[in-house]
Order: structure tokens, then sequence, then C-alpha cells
């Protein structure tokens, strides 16, 4: 059910309103995340660069953006088998940052091992759904497990180890999916196809967006009329 939900985000040229994208809940604290496309010129549907807004509603702990991702990705969805347009945003606990703006480009990873696709690359519109990625900062320096004393430690960054007593397990989100190949963590991830031979010689590694079992919202975009 829950991957069948949409939030709504109207594309508008002037006059925009922070629109939201995504919410979750870290370290306790509730947020959500808002946005505003930037484009060069009036008759274009391809946006140059990207603001981002975050809010803490509720939860005593802050959390501030650190930065957006400048490469917004076309890549194969296997939950809802569509090509989805990927940002992924970076967050941090304990710091009061609320907006950033960053230019964006649009990368193509799409491929016909999944479905053939020939929409323009880069352009927001109804067609094509927005899969937020929320990526969230280290708080501590590469901790040894063996000989960390727990109870030294402030603040423990639940969003990366777990407290049993007095010992901190790491959480390995590719035990969760039984995978290997992780390349993003942080409550959300990406993973990569195992390689495909193509021809004699050449070989491809296919990419497809995965994330956590209970996703959020998929942002449909809605043209202003």
């Amino acid at each position: 059910m829950h991957q069948r939900l949409r939030s709504s985000f109207i594309l508008k040229q002037e006059k925009q309103e922070w629109q939201r994208i995504t919410s979750d809940t870290m370290y306790g604290t509730f947020f959500s995340i808002y946005a505003k496309f930037n484009y060069n010129e009036s008759s274009s549907s391809i946006p140059l660069s990207c603001s981002i807004k975050i809010q803490n509603f509720q939860g005593a702990v802050t959390l501030g953006i650190t930065s957006i991702n400048s490469t917004i990705k076309l890549i194969y969805d296997k939950v809802i088998n569509e090509y989805v347009y990927y940002i992924q945003i970076h967050l941090k606990a304990l710091q009061a940052s609320t907006e950033v703006n960053n230019s964006i480009i649009f990368e193509d990873f799409r491929h016909d091992y999944y479905k053939k696709d020939n929409s323009e690359l880069g352009c927001l519109d109804n067609k094509k759904l927005l899969f937020v990625g929320v990526f969230y900062e280290n708080l501590h320096d590469e901790i040894d497990l063996t000989t960390v004393d727990v109870n030294t430690l402030p603040f423990i960054d639940t969003a990366r180890y777990l407290r049993d007593g007095n010992q901190l397990h790491k959480k390995e989100l590719s035990s969760i999916f039984n995978q290997s190949n992780l390349i993003d963590h942080g409550g959300k991830c990406e993973f990569k196809e195992p390689v495909i031979p193509v021809g004699e010689t050449n070989e491809i590694t296919l990419s497809y967006l995965k994330a956590r079992p209970c996703r959020d919202l998929y942002v449909r975009f809605i043209n202003e009329k």
C-alpha cells in the first residue's frame, strides 16, 4: 500500500513556495524537508538548481542539511517498476543548518534491460516521480568496536550504531537485504546489479534504486495551469 502513496509538487517558475518532498524521524526528532526548483528561463522544464529547507517539528535533537548531491539520477525503481528521479540529501544531527541551495545536473541510468524509455532527461513533469534519499552523516569518528568503552561516549549515533549494555553494534543495512554490494548508507540505500556481459569483451553494471522496506512517499510533479 505505502508504495502507492504520492505527495504532490506543483511546478512553478515564479512566486514559488516551499513544498514538502519527504518526512522522517531520526534521533527522536520528526522533521520534514521542503524544496524549490530554480530555472534560468521561463520556458524551460529542466531546472538548473535546487533549494532545500528542513523544518524540525518535534524532538530534542536538531537536524541540519549539510549538502545536496549535485547529480539527480534517472534510475530504475524495482518497487514500482518505473524510472524515477532520485535526489540525495545529506543531513547531520546537532547541526543548525536549515537551508541549502545547489546547482544540479541530471545523470542517465536508463537501460533497455529494465524498460525502454525515451523521455527527455531532466524534464520535470507528471510523467516521472521523484524519490528522495536521505543520508545521515556519521557523528562519530571511525569507532573500533572491539575496544571502545560505550560508557565514555556522551552520545550514540543511533542512525549507525546500536547500544547493547556495554557493547556497541554497527547497524548493517546490507544484512537487511542480504546484499554485499551496498554503496549508499544512512537509512536508504542504492544497490548495483550483477555485472552483465555485453558482446564478447565489454561488461556493464546496471544500477537500480532500492530502499528500506517502508519507503517514504513518492513525489508526483504537477505542472502549473
